[in-house]
């Protein structure tokens, strides 16, 4: 035995000493590092508003650290672990614009998420250790961070003059960021960084804004979608009676919040901890259901008051839970409590411990990206403000002064609403856009990057009626200038054309004046040009309504989702109107600047009043009556023979005389704020008072999204077309898209088409169908449905082909709609290449017929191609990461015979679900069957399965496959069958019992697409239900 075991030791330890050796992984130098390197002569922008930065430049990095990543043991048990991989750790600096920015509010790494917050300067630490996988993956971030605003003062940063030289510059005058080794992940493949700054309230010598109270517009918050909420309740001796109930009903409205959240579609994780010395007890969930908030609202009646109170208890449980919650969801941390530290003994006892523990965890909770909202409730006595001192949102304290200095913590009375600010925590990281004017004033007076007039040279009262005038309409903008574009250039075709102003030198003052064009005129009080002032008439012209433009697309930088949005504005009653005759395109206008939906809506209906109006424009000179006139002021225009009558007019450029002549040239442009009123699409009015609607866009359903049927084709593209197609390619096919409007007020949504080189959009935007959803299992031979979710069915036409849609494309049915008396619709069953079916209780239905859209592209057999329909509201357009894919695998639809109808079997043709045709005892040694053709060429109006049979597709039979009733191998099969009928030999069930009887066509080496499946009985033998071999024989018309 000794031996034994000896000889396999040393037999195991030579297998260990000969065998292969893993290699370890080697780690990347400094110089196989990719950061993006500043280039000589590469401008850095200057901000204006809240922008990303999605480029910096890297100026410098290096201080490279690897750790090695090790994974499991070489040799089981016996040996080093092997390293797999390193992470990677770097110094590095990042230029990103002219200083001094307001606050650093977000970086984003890769795509992803890695810090928000309102960074004035300073360190920060991201703490992402996982943000691209973690070790396994890519790693993530993790490290402190120095914000670098570019101050005149602004010192030497530290880490540099260690790690490069004590005499480097401070890079004053540009907002940069420091990373002191951060850790970047485990590829020497830099991810991009991008960072959101805000630069509004400072000038680039860091000095005060001019006007400082009008400068910044709110824009928006940050998205609110999706929380992870972490609630700690106090329920120790003090928050007992009214407090106690107070209390109660705020966490009732917390959970409805949340409840009514899950109506709208978004997602929370929870943790409820309810405390006193300890933790008392919690509840916890991912993804919370509507179920379980029922239960939290009973868990919340059920607890009782007693004990002291210790808030390390209260945050015990934070940390963990936001490691663990879904880090898509902005996170939210609630500290309710009443403040008490009653030490008088008895049972009013409360004793408070365990602040510096919960400030610390408050503090962890912060480097997580985590804020922490306190509420008290208001009443209490004996107070020591811990709830004040855990707090790290002191923007939403509004309880009253707290001695020794700030502000005490939000109360609340009657729990309504009281934790509101918490559960939308981006309402407190708003975002601003910058006012027009100060834009224009910075570009011409800034001393650094600017035109640098001085401030004396500016008309003060003119800038600050404007900047109130864009205050007051909410009209603010967010850009970014290089100085590859001249700043005169930059005023006056980026900034100026957004917020429709003029900038002009006065004659009389020789400084500059800002005029925005709004309707701020009395018309009775403007100057009157009559021909007796007019000198000469040139370039007068009427706009023709066959050049009136009823549609605006307006561009802009959608913020939230760091990306470029669009919305079209129509002038539905000249949209009608021009049906007639011809339509203009629609007009783009693109404002990089407009960064709020709402605001670029507005400026599209502004736009698209303008652009469709009969409009009067043109030059004129006239004489010195004019003289008043500058650019954007109105007058008015009296002229018999042009057929003015006193319509008002804008200057839009003036020439002056020479001093001989005292002749004025006019560029004029009729007013649009004195036109009548124009019926615009629901997105607001003229007047801005529009208001997003509730919906948020939603993926598309019920859709389908499929190889298009013959007849499909056909009716698009044309049957000579069609024939030359398949003729160069018997397996060209075309996608066919069709889908319900999601919500109301859904206008359409675009196509996106992912064909093997990514999703790109395609087509036109597709206009939605009718559908519905079914209202219980549909058998196979009923013809009345129940339908839910009913989605436009008052607009569907009787007659139309709709689709059920099955799992599979050999699971769904084409059906005709013959009636719609409700939510009740009677219909015929098994269209085009399809057959009756069973279908599933909630199965889509869409009504496709002549409302179904294509990417007009031909793909052929075994292409695979990816959909995804992004809706398009009011509010925005879906993003593609939310919109569900659709792939179609495309295999010859079109040229494919369409199956026998109407099939029956010892004349039975339809089966509920587990019977069978009992065709034991009928007398002969075959099953009569029997079937209609069909005519995929000839067939201009569809049939129904029980019609007619009708002359088959020249070269069209019909074959019948017997299958194993559990295993579906082939038991025999019966090609080249034509005319209607056929005996089929019980022998052909190849000796079982019962058999699948199936029925396809067959043309050219093509199937068809379905096929018709009845369960037949032949003899009373007991099934083999082990599975059987093919049987290989094939068996033809010419067998009896």
């Amino acid at each position: 035995m000794f031996w034994n075991i000896l000889l396999a030791v040393l037999s195991f330890a030579a297998q260990l000493i000969f065998a292969p050796k893993p290699q370890n992984a080697k780690p990347k130098s400094l110089e196989d590092f990719n950061a993006p390197t500043a280039e000589e002569g590469r401008s850095i922008p200057v901000f204006f508003g809240t922008n990303d930065d999605q480029s910096p430049n890297s100026t410098w990095h290096g201080d490279l650290k690897k750790d090695a990543i090790k994974g499991a043991r070489r040799y089981g048990f016996f040996g080093p672990r092997q390293v797999i991989g390193y992470k990677y750790s770097l110094g590095m600096q990042l230029s990103v614009c002219h200083g001094v920015p307001d606050y650093l509010m977000r970086i984003t790494i890769g795509g992803k998420l890695a810090w928000k917050g309102k960074s004035a300067g300073g360190r920060i630490t991201i703490n992402k250790s996982k943000l691209f996988g973690g070790d396994q993956s890519e790693g993530g971030i993790k490290g402190d961070i120095d914000v670098c605003m570019g101050a005149p003062d602004q010192p030497r940063n530290d880490y540099l003059a260690a790690k490069l030289s004590p005499k480097i510059s401070a890079f004053r005058g540009v907002f940069s960021v420091v990373l002191r080794q951060v850790y970047l992940g485990t590829s020497n493949y830099i991810k991009p960084w991008e960072f959101r700054v805000q630069r509004i309230l400072k000038k680039s010598d860091g000095s005060e804004q001019w006007y400082p109270e009008k400068a910044a517009i709110p824009a928006e918050a940050t998205s609110l979608d999706n929380l992870a909420v972490y609630l700690a309740i106090d329920i120790s001796q003090s928050c007992d009676g009214l407090r106690n109930f107070e209390m109660r009903n705020a966490v009732h409205d917390n959970i409805q919040v949340m409840r009514d959240g899950l109506d709208d579609g978004r997602k929370y994780d929870v943790c409820y901890v309810a405390f006193a010395g300890t933790v008392i007890s919690s509840r916890t969930y991912h993804n919370v259901t509507a179920d379980q908030l029922d239960g939290l609202d009973e868990w919340i009646d059920g607890l009782s008051t007693g004990g002291n109170t210790n808030y390390q208890a209260a945050l015990s449980m934070a940390v963990a839970f936001f490691e663990g919650a879904d880090p898509k969801k902005t996170p939210t941390c609630i500290l309710s409590g009443d403040n008490v530290n009653s030490t008088i003994g008895g049972p009013d006892e409360d004793i408070n411990s365990g602040i510096a523990e919960a400030v610390a965890i408050a503090a962890e909770l912060t480097e997580m990206g985590v804020p922490v909202y306190c509420y008290r409730c208001f009443g209490a006595t004996s107070l020591v403000y811990a709830l004040e001192d855990i707090d790290t949102t002191p923007d939403d304290n509004l309880g009253g002064p707290r001695p020794g200095g700030g502000e005490q913590v939000t109360w609340y009375v009657d729990g309504s609403r009281a934790f509101e600010t918490a559960m939308t925590p981006g309402a407190l990281i708003r975002y601003y856009d910058m006012n027009a004017a100060h834009i224009i004033r910075e570009c011409l007076t800034d001393p650094v990057w600017g035109l640098g007039w001085h401030d004396d040279d500016i008309d003060d009262t003119s800038f600050r009626c404007a900047a109130d005038t864009w205050f007051d309409e909410g009209f603010g903008l967010s850009l970014k200038w290089y100085r590859e574009e001249e700043i005169e250039t930059f005023v006056s075709t980026t900034v100026l054309p957004c917020v429709d102003a003029y900038l002009y030198g006065s004659r009389s003052t020789g400084k500059f004046v800002l005029k925005p064009v709004r309707d701020d005129y009395d018309i009775d009080l403007i100057p009157i040009l009559t021909e007796d002032d007019i000198i000469e008439f040139t370039e007068i012209k009427r706009r023709q309504p066959s050049e009136a433009v009823s549609s605006v697309i307006v561009k802009y930088n959608n913020r939230e989702k760091r990306k470029v949005g669009a919305h079209r504005v129509t002038n539905i009653a000249q949209a009608m109107q021009q049906r007639a005759t011809k339509v203009q395109p629609p007009a783009t206008r693109d404002y990089q600047g407009i960064n709020v939906a709402a605001l670029a809506i507005r400026v599209g209906q502004r736009d698209v009043v303008a652009l469709g109006s009969g409009l009067i424009s043109g030059r004129i000179v006239a004489n010195r009556k004019a003289s008043v006139l500058n650019p954007g002021d109105p007058f008015r225009m009296v002229s018999a023979r042009h057929g003015l009558s006193g319509e008002v007019m804008r200057v839009t450029n003036q020439r002056l005389g020479d001093g001989r002549s005292n002749k004025i040239g006019l560029g004029i442009l009729q007013d649009v704020f004195k036109l009548p009123a124009a019926a615009l699409t629901d997105d607001g009015t003229s007047g801005g008072g529009w208001e997003p609607p509730s919906n948020a866009p939603l993926p598309v359903s019920p859709r389908m999204v499929a190889e298009m049927p013959y007849r499909e084709l056909r009716q698009m593209m044309g049957e000579a077309d069609l024939a030359a197609t398949l003729t160069g390619n018997p397996n060209a096919g075309v996608l066919q898209i069709a889908g319900a409007s999601p919500t109301p007020d859904a206008a359409n949504a675009l196509i996106e088409v992912d064909a093997g080189a990514g999703y790109a959009e395609a087509g036109t935007p597709l206009d939605f169908a009718p559908g519905a959803f079914l209202s219980g299992a549909l058998a196979i031979d009923a013809t009345e449905i129940a339908v839910s979710g009913a989605i436009d069915l008052d607009v569907a036409e009787l007659g139309t082909l709709a689709i059920i849609i099955g799992p599979t494309p050999q699971t769904s049915e084409i059906v005709r709609i013959d009636d719609i008396d409700g939510s009740t619709l009677t219909i015929a069953r098994g269209f085009l290449d399809t057959v009756p079916q069973e279908h599933a209780d909630g199965a889509a239905i869409v009504f496709f017929d002549d409302i179904s859209n294509t990417d007009f592209e031909i793909y052929t057999a075994g292409d695979s191609v990816s959909v995804k329909l992004l809706t398009v509201t009011g509010v925005d357009t879906l993003d593609p990461a939310a919109a569900p894919a659709d792939t179609v695998e495309f295999a010859s639809r079109a040229i494919r015979p369409l199956r026998p109808a109407n099939v029956q079997v010892e004349g039975t043709g339809f089966l509920a679900p587990g019977d069978y045709i009992d065709a034991t005892a009928n007398g002969h040694s075959y099953v009569a069957t029997t079937w209609s053709e069909r005519n995929r060429l000839t067939e201009m109006t569809p049939l129904e399965w029980l019609d007619a049979t009708v002359s088959a597709e020249d070269g069209a039979t019909t074959t019948i496959a017997v299958l194993h009733e559990l295993t579906r191998a082939v038991l025999s099969t019966t090609d080249g069958l034509t005319g209607t009928s056929y005996n089929l030999p019980k022998a052909a069930f190849g000796g079982q019992s019962r058999a699948i009887v199936r029925f396809t066509a067959k043309r050219d080496g093509y199937e068809s697409m379905q096929g018709y499946e009845l369960l037949v009985k032949v003899n009373n033998l007991t099934a083999d239900s082990t599975g059987v071999t093919a049987d290989t024989t094939l068996h033809t018309a010419d067998e009896t």
